[in-house]
């Protein structure tokens, strides 16, 4: 159907480009060229399911909605209670491992130098998790309100376009700046990895 006529080629052309490029070699500008494209493949599913969605959610009932909300604060309130318990050492050491497992399961076995450059990658993010909270409570009232106008097509879909398209809007500044610090920082570490990269992790 449509994904294998039209989103499948585009995919190949990618991983055609990705190919071509020599990870000793890879610059910022090519690893942002690469990260728009992905980008913009999410985007055109999304554009292609929303109709779905809205469809969906506009005929959700009133327990539907009831059984939603309340498995979103659950999962919200598990999240909250896992990390308060948790100190500043705790949490990077939780990203570093996070950092490790996504790594290894992409390129296999890392280097010493990775493993390093890793450490400080993890050492150097800004702990952002508490600002994450806040975020969670507005992306609720947000859901809140649109469920409440489901039965109007026009402002249903306004607010979840709102919510899908673009739920940076509801990010503190404070929270917004420091992804935007932890973004740097991944980008220039994550590259540094891929230049050091061995023929058995590129392979």
């Amino acid at each position: 159907g449509w994904h294998r006529s039209s989103e499948i080629p585009s995919y190949i052309a990618q991983l055609d480009e990705l190919l071509l490029l020599t990870p000793e070699t890879l610059s910022q500008t090519q690893f942002e060229q690469q990260e728009l494209r992905f980008r913009e493949h999410s985007f055109r599913l999304l554009d292609h399911f929303f109709p779905f969605i809205v469809s969906i959610v506009a005929q959700m009932s009133n327990e539907q909605v009831e059984q939603f909300m309340h498995e979103l604060r659950v999962r919200h309130a598990k999240f909250k209670r896992e990390y308060t318990v948790q100190s500043d050492l705790d949490i990077h050491s939780a990203y570093q491992e996070q950092i490790e497992n996504n790594l290894t399961d992409w390129l296999g076995p890392l280097t010493t130098e990775q493993q390093a450059l890793i450490v400080t990658w993890a050492e150097q993010l800004q702990l952002t998790t508490p600002l994450w909270f806040n975020y969670q409570t507005q992306i609720r009232v947000e859901l809140g309100k649109m469920f409440a106008r489901r039965s109007q097509r026009q402002e249903l879909e306004t607010s979840l376009a709102h919510l899908l398209y673009n739920p940076q809007q509801y990010y503190s500044p404070q929270l917004k700046k420091g992804i935007e610090r932890n973004t740097h920082i991944s980008k220039i570490y994550l590259i540094q990895i891929i230049n050091v990269m061995t023929p058995e992790q590129t392979d």
